[in-house]
């Protein structure tokens, strides 16, 4: 009878320690998941991952603060807010939680509870991250924004009656808070007919630009006004906004949909232009489409424009097919003023960053025109220009 009440102990000893050991096993492979599925992407497996062990340990400092981390690698910054408190509580304050915090908030646009939080933290004990955190702070608080300034000229060919033009355009957009941006650029230019007996005509341009910047959606208006140029065409005035939709996916950058309306003394045109960039690591590939809406025409063109990164180097290259009319594109700062119809066009570029602050770039275009009386012409154009970012 003792031996069969001893091997009964042991037996039961046994399948409890196997018990713990499975679950201690349990515990420690979730970590392992979680970690495996964020290297991928797979941030709602990992939170589902952490979420049932904790069901098994509740109250767990480890495994909230690890839930945390991926709600942050996620980009779920509010989920993140609520899991690091849990773990400030449940850890009496640790650093890690409140500099978890502290991040999570800043990444939520509150850098002014952020930094409550980790100046704490700082105050405990000298912590990297939390200083970062402060860092971040400060650069954000700054204006930031980029102001650049080109040179341009183009030379017709077979044109009817323009042979060659010079421009001058200065340009910024400035960022006061991390949700408000505003633009603005004026351009100057001089165009010189064939005939000399015909004296040059200048135009003037000026672009305004304003609206609300976020993580995911952006929305803008923007408004421009020109005069002088063809006295045929005349002034004119324009009006449009711009909703970029961004971060959509891993390879779906941003949708851009881009609409105008523009108002000349003998006809008025409203534009609809939505494009999309696809990103393939360094690779970036644009595809737009632009249809124009007139009294009585509708015109419809296509593009697609191909980028490079390399490091402080880029290139792009790109064309465009189908008839435009006096196209706006307000949100480039850009509107073809002129009596002349494109019916394609084709361009390359590149941008150097000589500096932390300071790039210089520069682009080609060729553009095949066709007069009012159907006569076809080509136009080369070459920018030279500077930016720097603030």
């Amino acid at each position: 009878m003792r031996r069969f009440l001893y091997g009964l102990s042991c037996f039961l000893t046994i399948q409890s320690c196997s018990a713990v050991a499975r679950a201690d096993a349990d515990y420690y492979e979730a970590f392992k998941s979680a970690d495996a599925a964020v290297k991928v992407g797979r941030f709602d497996t990992a939170v589902r991952t952490i979420q049932s062990t904790l069901r098994k340990y509740p109250n767990d400092y480890a495994l909230t603060l690890k839930l945390a981390w991926v709600h942050f690698q996620g980009e779920h910054y509010a989920d993140a807010e609520g899991s690091y408190r849990t773990a400030i509580d449940l850890s009496d304050g640790s650093l890690d939680a409140r500099t978890g915090l502290g991040w999570a908030l800043i990444q939520q646009d509150r850098c002014n509870e952020g930094i409550k939080v980790l100046q704490s933290v700082v105050a405990d004990e000298a912590d990297d991250n939390a200083v970062r955190g402060l860092l971040t702070c400060a650069d954000r608080a700054r204006l930031h924004g980029t102001i650049w300034a080109v040179l341009g000229g183009a030379l017709y060919q077979d044109h009817p009656w323009l042979h060659l033009s010079g421009a001058s355009f200065l340009g910024f957009n400035l960022r006061p808070s991390q949700t408000v941006s505003i633009g603005g650029a004026y351009r100057f230019s001089e165009l010189v007919a064939t005939d000399r007996r015909i004296p040059s005509f200048t135009q003037h341009e000026i672009y305004v630009e304003a609206g609300y910047i976020g993580k995911t959606v952006d929305l803008l208006g923007q408004a421009a006004l020109i005069w002088g140029g063809d006295a045929v065409v005349g002034g004119s005035r324009h009006v449009g906004t711009s909703l970029r939709f961004k971060r959509l996916n891993d390879h779906l950058g941003e949708v851009l949909i881009e609409a105008t309306g523009s108002f000349y003394g003998d006809l008025w045109v409203i534009g609809l232009a939505p494009s999309s960039t696809l990103t393939f690591g360094q690779l970036s590939a644009t595809a737009g489409v632009s249809a124009e809406q007139f009294a009585h025409e509708t015109l419809i063109s296509a593009s697609l424009t191909s980028a490079l990164v390399l490091g402080d180097f880029t290139v792009w290259a790109g064309g465009k097919y189908g008839p435009e009319y006096r196209a706006a594109y307000l949100s480039q700062f850009a509107v073809f003023n002129a009596q002349d119809r494109s019916r394609w066009a084709v361009l390359a570029g590149a941008r150097v960053r000589t500096a932390a602050q300071w790039s210089v770039f520069a682009n080609y275009a060729l553009l095949r025109l066709e007069s009012p009386d159907g006569l076809l012409s080509a136009v080369h154009s070459l920018s030279i220009g500077t930016a720097f970012t603030l």
